[in-house]
């Protein structure tokens, strides 16, 4: 008993838990009421009168009660001993659990999620949810949630930069958290793509979601340090991970979702490889599914093609919601709040960031009243009054510096006018050209090292930052500026943010474009440095390779091709992973410009004037596009790849490009004029031997506006390249594909018609009238074919040239006019030429196969161009050519595909031209008639019209047995492996012996 009291001291260092404590007081308690019976019972014994007397009944009654005492005693300080050693085995677990959980946060790198929590929280505390309730009832969002399985375990909602998507995001994490009930409760995994380091990379993402599995799950976190401690390697694989997080995701077997916010801010590496595990994470464990938030990026929507997709619409009820939620907290009085409410629901247009830039004004300025907040509603929807709050914020900006003006003036010029989004570090190294050059009397910078002393990123984010919103991208910590609202970009477009503040504001209709002469001037400037005439953008092997697969179309060189035992989704995930694979100039010494200057100048070309004052010559501008030189190629190798991927998006080609093609493609007539004035493109070394073969074929290709070929065509240098035969055929071809797709330009191609009066003399001399007038003809081209005859009429000579019906050599298209609108499917061409005299010889002519115009119909089979030619030549439909085929027999065999319009134009030949197959037996070379042409196609209503309407002999196809049994007699035509042949068969001997039925043989 004495070597049992011991335990209870030890209780003091077991009741650390409140749980376990109240288990060791428990047994703590019956222990020491053990000790009190056993010592009530001892003093009871020892106090009585009689234990002087009787010492051996004395004895004789411990031994009665005491042992009972002692061993209760024993007993239940056992017990207590047992709650003592769970109770530290409780607190060494925590701490064991403590180790591993610090251990594991290690092995993932994540040093703290209290940022993730933060931002969440953040979301949480300023959203409105009444704005994001929308989503809950949008179809395409129910109709995935609800679905087992779904169409796609992906949803992809999109939405404009500042429309509250994070707000949206969090809103959904926290409905599939409280909303989605079941049991087990639903899992959802999030995160918020931010710029911090490591936040947006597939290794940072998929291990926030590793620990927050392991934070709902503690006991995995043993499970997965002795996973950790089987792999091989210090650092853990984004792969390794997402195969941890996929099994045990399965063997949970709950229902859970991975939330992705920003999943566009994200290098292109990033994105693939993400979008590739959770798609495998959902496929395979068919118990998981994504959604992914994030702006439409083109390349983010390819990478999703098979998503579910929502897009986040402006709404002005919406944009009410946010409003008032977001001055709430406002000291308004009642009518100037919902004054404040109305004005900017009308005004926000789904921006977010805009109304909270408004609201903070109206806190900065404690507008209170009515009055004044009806001023600022007026200044919102009134240019002038707008430009005064702007002007408020730019003279806060600039704080009295004039440099500091300047900054803040160019960064928002250059962001009004670019066609994209600019990374920081694009705005920096522009802002810091055009420092540079207001620092001299001329342009003192050449080089990207000497630039470079100029840029100052941080500076000119921190002088911008109250116009502007930010998106990470994935370019070494970079991000993406625009600015942050439509109205900012037409405040800088009509006025310079200096004279915002002004009583007297004149507008300037021709500012903008004097800013878009600016920001060539800047890509300009920024192309000639000397790096780009020294260095390679791409090796003389990766050229090569380009080369190889632009002649060989589909090769892709680049690519290695799926991996091994990768089908369907996952090998086209892994082919554009493989196709995305991206690259920085910056490494190559090209600078933070280089991207957006090779890509864009040619965008603001159009707006140069070489008579203009301008910081840019137009001489500069052709030593830019010098032929093969190495300035040239690099810039056109970007251009090609605007989003900086290996693989070329456009198929542009240094070797076709030099001043005149690029200048008539993408600059104004007038700059054109200017070169052609001042350059012979036919004997300059700047420019190549074929320069005005690839402009007009540039401009005809590529739907640039077609007014440079007038030009060109009229110059005394370039016109004689263009004064041809060649010419005029490709402007028919260009026009006819124009007209395919509906181009804008049509109403441009009647002024290229019109050259062709220009060349009558040549048309004539080269003899090659009739030449263009069948290809205009075969293409349906009527304003080429009516100029034409138009300048014929009064030259019979030219005339005689047009309507000679001269061998053009082999089909197709190698008729004459009728003929060639005939095989074209031109019906109003053919109807058009039928009225002009003197075209009877192309009616009728006859080509070297022995192909008449009805010979030529078979191929497109129009009914309503026959019914223009039987009348006109009727004879023509019984013509047999070399092979002794008739235009019928032909049209038959020809055409098994368009059996309805086959049918058609077969009853109009022997209605209208009147023909009779009574008599015409096995006519043609391959001993085929009409009629087994028929039977052969298993044409049944064929085999009918020309039996009953032609006066087809239904014998002619049959062959009678010995005992009076019909069988085909091109049996063999029905001989497939096909089980329907028999019945097919059947079928036709079945109708010829009813169509014959009356000249059967007797039995």
């Amino acid at each position: 008993m004495l070597d049992h009291i011991a335990i209870i001291d030890r209780c003091e260092t077991a009741t650390q838990n409140r749980d376990q404590a109240r288990d060791v007081h428990k047994a703590l308690v019956s222990v020491y009421k053990d000790l009190a019976g056993f010592y009530l019972s001892v003093i009871r014994i020892l106090s009585n009168e009689s234990v002087q007397c009787a010492i051996g009944l004395t004895i004789e009654s411990f031994k009665q009660e005491i042992p009972a005492g002692i061993a209760a005693f024993v007993k239940d300080t056992s017990m207590l001993q047992n709650c003592i050693q769970v109770a530290v085995l409780g607190v060494v677990g925590k701490l064991e659990d403590a180790v591993v959980a610090s251990e594991v946060r290690m092995i993932l790198g994540i040093n703290n999620d209290r940022r993730r929590c933060n931002d969440h929280a953040t979301f949480q505390a300023e959203r409105a949810d009444a704005a994001c309730q929308w989503i809950t009832n949008d179809l395409t969002f129910t109709g995935w949630l609800d679905a087992v399985p779904p169409a796609s375990p992906v949803l992809a909602i999109y939405g404009d930069t500042g429309c509250g998507k994070s707000y949206l995001t969090s809103f959904l994490i926290d409905f599939l958290h409280e909303k989605l009930w079941g049991f087990p409760k639903t899992a959802v995994y999030f995160h918020y793509c931010k710029s911090e380091k490591d936040a947006g990379t597939a290794s940072g993402i998929l291990s926030g979601l590793l620990y927050q599995l392991l934070q709902q799950h503690v006991s995995l976190n043993h499970l997965f340090k002795a996973w950790y401690e089987k792999q091989s390697g210090v650092v853990l694989s984004v792969q390794a991970m997402a195969e941890f997080f996929k099994e045990r995701v399965r063997s949970l077997k709950r229902r859970s979702f991975i939330v992705i916010d920003g999943l566009d801010e994200c290098d292109n590496a990033t994105k693939g490889d993400l979008v590739k595990i959770l798609t495998s994470i959902c496929e395979e464990t068919r118990c998981c599914r994504v959604i992914v938030v994030a702006r439409p990026q083109e390349r983010l929507k390819r990478l999703l093609c098979n998503a579910a997709q929502v897009n986040i619409k402006p709404s002005e009820d919406r944009d009410r919601i946010i409003v008032e939620h977001a001055v709430r907290s406002l000291s308004l009085q009642d009518k100037a709040r919902q004054e404040l409410v109305d004005g900017l629901s009308k005004a926000a247009v789904g921006n977010v960031i805009w109304v909270k830039m408004m609201v903070k004004l109206v806190e900065t300025r404690n507008l209170t009243a009515p009055g004044p907040i009806r001023k600022l509603l007026r200044a919102i929807s009134c240019p002038q009054e707008l430009l005064q709050v702007y002007s408020e914020i730019f003279q806060d900006a600039e704080k009295g510096d004039s440099d500091n003006e300047a900054v803040i003036t160019t960064a928002l010029e250059i962001l009004a006018v670019a066609r994209r989004p600019l990374k920081l570090s694009e705005l920096d190294f522009a802002v810091a050209l055009d420092a540079a050059n207001r620092s001299g009397p001329s342009p003192s910078i050449t080089s990207i090292d000497a630039l470079e002393e100029y840029t100052d990123q941080n500076r000119v984010l921190a002088l911008i930052r109250p116009f502007v919103t930010t998106s990470s991208v994935s370019d070494g910590g970079d991000v993406e500026v625009r600015l942050v609202h439509a109205s900012l970009r037409e405040a800088v477009l009509q006025y310079p943010p200096s004279s915002w503040g002004s009583d007297r504001l004149s507008r300037d209709d021709g500012r903008e474009a004097v800013l878009e002469r600016r920001l060539l001037a800047l890509c300009a400037q920024y192309l000639l440095f000397d790096e780009f005439n020294e260095l390679d953008l791409f090796s003389s092997e990766q050229q090569d390779v380009d080369g190889l697969n632009y002649a060989l179309p589909g090769s892709d060189v680049y690519e290695e091709g799926p991996e091994d035992g990768l089908e369907g989704d996952d090998a086209a995930a892994t082919e554009t992973a493989s196709a995305d694979r991206s690259f920085d100039p910056r490494d190559q010494g090209f600078g933070g410009f280089f991207v957006y200057a090779s890509c864009y100048w040619l965008d603001h070309l159009k707006f140069y004037r070489p008579t203009t004052e301008s910081n840019l010559s137009a001489e500069a501008l052709v030593t830019l596009a010098r032929a093969n030189s190495k300035r040239m190629q690099n810039w056109v190798e970007q251009y090609c790849r605007p989003e900086c991927t290996v693989k070329k998006r456009f198929n542009y080609f240094a070797e076709s490009v030099d001043p005149l093609v690029l200048i008539a493609t993408f600059g104004s007539e007038e700059l054109l004029r200017w070169l052609l004035s001042h350059y012979d493109p036919l004997d300059d070394a700047a420019f190549l031997p074929k320069s005005v073969q690839y402009t007009v074929n540039s401009i005809f290709q590529d739907g640039y506006d077609l007014g440079a070929v007038e030009v060109l065509f009229h110059d005394p240098h370039t016109g004689p390249e263009l004064q041809t035969f060649d010419f005029f055929y490709n402007l028919i071809g260009s026009w006819s594909k124009a007209r395919f797709v509906k181009d804008r330009r049509m109403a441009s191609f009647d002024k290229l018609f019109d050259l062709i009066k220009f060349v009558s003399d040549t048309l004539e001399t080269d003899n090659w009238a009739n030449e263009l007038l069948c290809i205009a003809a075969a293409h349906g081209c009527s304003p080429m074919v009516e100029r034409l005859f138009q300048m014929a009429d009064p030259r019979p000579s030219l005339r005689d040239q047009l309507l000679e019906a001269r061998d053009r050599g082999t089909r197709p298209f190698r008729h004459q006019s009728i003929g060639d609108a005939v095989w074209g499917g031109q019906p109003r061409m053919v109807e058009w030429l039928l009225k002009q005299p003197g075209i009877d010889a192309h009616l009728r002519h006859v080509d070297k196969d022995g192909w008449n115009v009805f010979h030529m119909s078979t191929q497109k089979a129009q009914p309503e161009i026959l019914e223009l030619l039987i009348p006109r030549f009727k004879e023509g439909v019984h013509q047999h050519d070399k092979n002794g085929e008739t235009p019928l027999t032909l049209l038959i065999f020809g055409n098994r595909h368009l059996r309805e319009q086959v049918l058609k134009c077969a009853k109009l030949i022997i209605e209208l031209g009147e023909v009779n197959l009574q008599d015409e037996g096995l006519s043609t070379s391959t001993g085929q008639s009409a009629l087994s042409e028929a039977v052969r196609a298993k044409d049944l209503p064929m085999v009918k019209l020309l039996v009953q309407l032609g006066k087809a002999n239904p014998n002619t196809a049959l062959v009678w047995s010995e005992t009076g049994q019909p069988s085909l007699r091109d049996h063999w035509a029905y001989q497939t492996q096909d089980s329907s042949s028999s019945t097919e068969e059947g079928e036709m001997i079945r109708l010829l012996v009813s169509l014959a039925k009356d000249s059967l043989p007797a039995l």
